[in-house]
């Protein structure tokens, strides 16, 4: 009859010879079948020479289901330490009470724990990048995989603080951490239009789950350029001549600038006297001569002709004439068209005598 087998272990968690292992891990032994506790024994974790911690067998901190054998450490690991782990020869039976020969060295299963830093290796948007909605979500990986810890994270324009997340105390809806080490930040409220934005991790707003913290970021923080939303508008005031003016010379030019850098669109400007078109400028093919724009945003109407005498001018500009270096179009101003009054430069003329130039009697 053959003999009853020794419980033999078919795998070890962490592997032997693993790395980063964290400092909070279990150790689980699974056998290639069903084991229990004997009466006596113990599971050693030794780091080096040094006894880390001894856990008897009996202790509720081991569990035993089936093939499986659970040992929940009481106390975390040391950090970055190359442990090993011992078993007691009895500490296990088969079920029919034959004793595992145990661990008795210190290179059957043996393990480095996490002693790094947690890195972000991924941001999006990508640092530096354009033209980003105004609502978009931040999201970055980490190196290994992290929790949330303390501090403040920072988001800025230019040097104007927009919003602050705690992160110990942000819900999930603002800041959340995923399985596999991925962030998301959902900002309170959207990124202001053509925002220089800049986003700051204070250190140890995330650590691993070995409680190794993130550096931060502060010497380099992330940033990225908001995307231009906002269309470009006539500076008030900026009119001459000033809207509704009065006795204005028959040669003037027409000036007048935009809230930003703009460049010419498509379609029409009007220059009208009453309800008479004096003339139509489209703005895609006239000369610099009649119609330019500097680098300031200032724009300059050359009209072809004087305007008429005593003339009742209004100046009307057709949606997307003009239009911002994002190619946002101006809206135009056909509801309320730039107006101003022509000088009167014509003498009055004598019509009629009476009576009549050399009459008699």
């Amino acid at each position: 009859m053959a003999s009853a087998q020794a419980p033999t272990v078919a795998t070890y968690s962490p592997r032997n010879g693993a790395a980063n292992v964290a400092t909070g891990q279990s150790l689980v032994l699974t056998f290639t079948a069903a084991v229990k506790k004997g009466a006596s024994g113990s599971i050693t974790v030794r780091n080096g020479a040094s006894v880390v911690e001894t856990i008897g067998i009996t202790n509720a901190a081991v569990t035993v289901a089936g093939a499986v054998v659970t040992i929940i450490p009481p106390v975390s690991f040391p950090k970055g330490r190359t442990l090993s782990v011992q078993v007691a020869a009895g500490s296990l039976l088969s079920s029919t009470d034959v004793a595992y020969v145990g661990i008795a060295d210190t290179t059957t299963w043996r393990f480095t724990t996490d002693g790094a830093n947690p890195t972000i290796s991924q941001f999006t948007p990508a640092a530096n990048a354009l033209n980003i909605a105004t609502d978009a979500n931040l999201t970055f990986r980490f190196s290994e995989k992290i929790r949330k810890g303390t501090g403040s994270i920072l988001i800025k324009n230019g040097a104007a603080t927009v919003e602050t997340i705690n992160a110990a105390t942000a819900p999930a809806g603002v800041l959340s951490v995923t399985s596999d080490s991925i962030v998301t930040i959902n900002p309170v409220g959207d990124f202001p239009s053509s925002a220089q934005i800049s986003v700051t991790f204070a250190a140890g707003t995330f650590e691993d789950l070995s409680a190794n913290p993130y550096a931060g970021n502060a010497a380099l923080p992330w940033t990225f350029q908001v995307a231009d939303i906002i269309k470009p508008a006539v500076v008030a005031g900026s009119y001459a001549p000033a809207n509704g003016a009065v006795n204005v010379p028959v040669a003037q030019n027409l000036t007048f600038r935009f809230s930003e850098k703009i460049r010419k669109g498509t379609g029409s400007i009007l220059i009208k006297n009453g309800a008479a078109t004096v003339e139509t400028i489209n703005v895609a093919t006239a000369p610099a001569s009649v119609l330019s724009v500097t680098n300031d945003s200032l724009v300059t109407i050359n009209p072809a002709l004087d305007f008429p005498s005593g003339g009742s001018m209004s100046v009307i500009f057709a949606a997307g004439v003009f239009e911002d270096l994002s190619g946002n179009k101006y809206d135009g101003n056909t509801a309320s068209p730039w107006t101003f009054q022509v000088a009167d430069i014509i003498p009055p003329a004598r019509f009629s005598f009476a009576p009549a130039n050399g009459a008699a009697n």
